[in-house]
């Protein structure tokens, strides 16, 4: 939840910054740019080449991960056999 107000925060900040500075144009920038930077971070996450069936859910936090692996990638609890 921290991480969600943070974020909320500074994106309030930089609009009404880019607004001060850019006028009418400062958001439209900022929400492009902040699109951008999104899909360039998250263009490696969830692109396995697993097959659905061969994934399975994270009994601990209900995550995706590959069937083969002995721990969830996104919290380390190990997954059932």
């Amino acid at each position: 939840m921290e991480h969600s107000l943070l974020f909320a925060g500074a994106l309030v900040l930089l609009t009404g910054l880019s607004l001060l500075f850019l006028g009418p144009l400062g958001p439209v920038l900022l929400g492009g740019t902040i699109v951008l930077v999104a899909l360039v971070f998250d263009e490696g996450r969830g692109t396995d080449d697993a097959r659905p069936d061969e994934r399975t859910n994270c009994p601990a936090c209900g995550a995706r991960t590959d069937a083969s692996r002995d721990t969830c990638r996104h919290c380390t609890a190990p997954l059932e056999v």
